[in-house]
This record gives structure tokens, C-alpha cells and sequence, in this order.
């Protein structure tokens, strides 16, 4: 099956979920494309925030080096054995039920589509057929990557 992960700021008690934010939740599903884990790490710790001084500067949302100079980590859910560093131990499921963490995913969707025009999200809800016969509605989010987004269309073009 697999170890899933969550992007998870220990400092301020927030953290980001791959499923929320239109991707999934393995190492490699979560890097090596625009709008990536990877991204949303990077812009979340560039130490200048969101204060454009140049050419190329990312800019445009609050949540632009919001966690810069925090402790941050990339947890797994396999991350429960009893050798495993009791300060990480777990705390993939424990964010998910502890008042005291946030999931900013949310923002961080509203984060995306402001480094990355292009990029939108959709909601698509699904059935899920439960071994007992019930069914619950469900949610997840898609991106779609919009070309015309910002830009007016070419006569022609499609």
C-alpha cells in the first residue's frame, strides 16, 4: 500500500494534507511537478515573505513565508514503531484529532492558485459502499490546470 505524508509545522501547530490540496499523499506523489508539496514547503519558508524585491520573486498571498525559521517536518503514517523518535512518533494520525493543530490546506489551495495562475481546484464528491451496506458521500479535491486563466484568448486558438 504504502506510507502516506503530511507537511506538518510543529512551531505553530499547522499542517498540510496532500489530499487537500488536489495531489496524493506518497513521497513521489507529492514532488516533481508545479504546484507540489515541494512548492508549498518552499514558499511557506522563504524567509522574505511575501515581499517582492525582484524579478522572479514569488509574491501575492499572506501565507508566503509564514513558516520560515519554524520546525517543520515531513511525517509518515508508518511512523509508529517503538524505535521511532518519540517527538515524531505518531503525529501524522495525532494532528489530524488535536485541537491545538490547524490543517491550513485551505489556504494553502488559495496560496497555489496565487503563485500559480493556471492552477485551480474542484471539488468531486464520490460514493463510498461501506461493508455493511451503508454509504457515505465523500469529497476530494482535483486540480486542473487552466491555460487561459489570466490571459485573454487568441482569436483562433482554442
Amino acid at each position: 500500500m504504502g506510507q502516506y505524508h503530511k507537511l506538518i509545522n510543529i512551531t505553530k501547530k499547522e499542517y498540510v494534507v496532500g489530499y487537500d490540496i488536489g495531489i496524493l499523499a506518497k513521497h513521489y506523489e507529492q514532488i516533481g511537478f508545479e504546484g507540489s508539496m515541494a512548492d508549498v514547503l518552499y514558499c511557506l519558508m522563504i524567509a522574505q515573505g511575501d515581499d517582492r524585491r525582484g524579478g522572479g520573486d514569488v509574491s501575492g498571498h499572506k501565507l508566503i513565508g509564514h513558516w520560515a525559521g519554524d520546525n517543520v517536518a515531513i511525517v509518515g503514517d508508518y511512523y509508529t514503531e517503538d524505535t521511532d523518535s518519540a517527538f515524531w512518533k505518531n503525529l501524522y494520525d495525532e494532528v489530524e484529532t488535536d485541537k491545538h493543530y490547524k490543517n491550513i490546506s485551505p489556504s494553502i489551495r488559495s496560496m497555489l492558485r496565487a503563485v500559480y495562475p493556471k492552477l485551480k481546484f474542484k471539488k468531486e464528491y464520490f460514493i463510498t459502499k461501506n461493508l455493511d451496506g451503508t454509504e457515505e458521500k465523500t469529497f476530494m479535491w482535483r486540480r486542473e490546470w487552466r491555460p487561459y486563466a489570466n490571459s485573454t484568448k487568441l482569436k483562433g486558438v482554442a
